[in-house]
């Protein structure tokens, strides 16, 4: 697979968008620097390296093996995983993770959803943070709603985050019990 030594500017303007959101979404959360953040998936781990320059301890993982290789080259000293997002990976331990990829993610089979949804949210301290970003369909926050209330029962509160001047908007899943049933 070959990656290009230099990003077009259509490219480089789509970071720098995502990376608005993303201080975005931490001012709304009042993430204090410091804070653990899973970053999924991470691609080859450009968003992953903005939060660890903010000063936040973040660990990415994704399914592809060659898009962490080249993270790991590209962006040396980060914590970048070959993971699955249907296996369990550091239960109670992140502050937020971030799930910008809302669309390739909850595009499989419902029963493969809920793995995947468990496990994140299990990935989550008290308190802490599920932000899924979605399209700006209402029918997408709506269908994604009813579908957390059946995979995670009790132990959580949603809350919406609209950006207006970008495309994406965030469901925000707060983790209030420890051990949903």
């Amino acid at each position: 697979m070959s990656y290009p030594s230099h990003p077009s500017s259509d490219f480089s303007q789509n970071i720098q968008n995502e990376n608005q959101v993303l201080e975005s979404l931490l001012n709304y959360l009042n993430l204090e620097k410091g804070s653990k953040i899973l970053d999924v998936p991470c691609g080859e781990g450009k968003r992953t390296q903005f939060l660890n320059e903010l000063g936040y301890e973040v660990v990415g993982i994704d399914a592809d093996m060659n898009k962490i290789r080249h993270g790991v080259l590209v962006y040396s000293g980060l914590e970048l995983y070959q993971h699955d997002m249907q296996d369990i990976f550091y239960v109670h331990y992140f502050n937020l993770v971030v799930l910008s990829d809302y669309i390739s993610v909850f595009n499989r089979p419902k029963n493969e959803n809920g793995y995947i949804l468990k496990n994140l949210f299990s990935c989550l301290a008290l308190n802490g943070y599920l932000a899924i970003g979605l399209n700006r369909e209402p029918s997408d926050f709506r269908k994604l709603e009813e579908f957390i209330g059946e995979i995670l029962g009790i132990g959580y509160e949603i809350q919406s985050l609209s950006l207006p001047s970008f495309s994406m908007d965030w469901m925000i899943i707060r983790k209030i019990i420890s051990n949903p049933s």
